[in-house]
């Protein structure tokens, strides 16, 4: 997929205010702290679970009541562990085509006839 500040020329001219410029500045600011902050946080709530899992509450809620995704109740709320999360998220690794084919030779190599 293309990034779209790729398409944009190299020479733009644009005319902007100073306040929509200083809001603009604000947001990224802002946005950037937002992430910093869910990056050094260990305990997550819901919404910023699934905003670190890339995936929606309601399949954050799913996920837990059927025991899929390491979780922690407290007073009603749902709480998640940072290092848990990242876990779960790994626990799966794919494999490239050169890890496949060392396998299927392995494989092979240990069958017996």
């Amino acid at each position: 997929m293309m990034n779209i500040l790729e398409e944009i020329p190299e020479q733009v001219n644009i005319t902007i205010s100073k306040k929509e410029l200083m809001e603009f500045a604000q947001f990224l600011i802002d946005e950037t702290l937002k992430k910093s902050n869910s990056a050094q946080k260990r305990i997550l709530n819901i919404e910023e679970a699934a905003e670190f899992c890339r995936i929606t509450p309601r399949t954050i809620y799913k996920k837990t009541s059927l025991g899929l995704i390491p979780h922690y109740k407290q007073a009603g709320q749902l709480y998640f562990k940072v290092d848990e999360l990242e876990k779960w998220l790994t626990k799966n690794k794919g494999f490239n085509k050169e890890e496949i084919s060392k396998r299927a030779a392995t494989y092979n190599l240990n069958q017996h006839y």
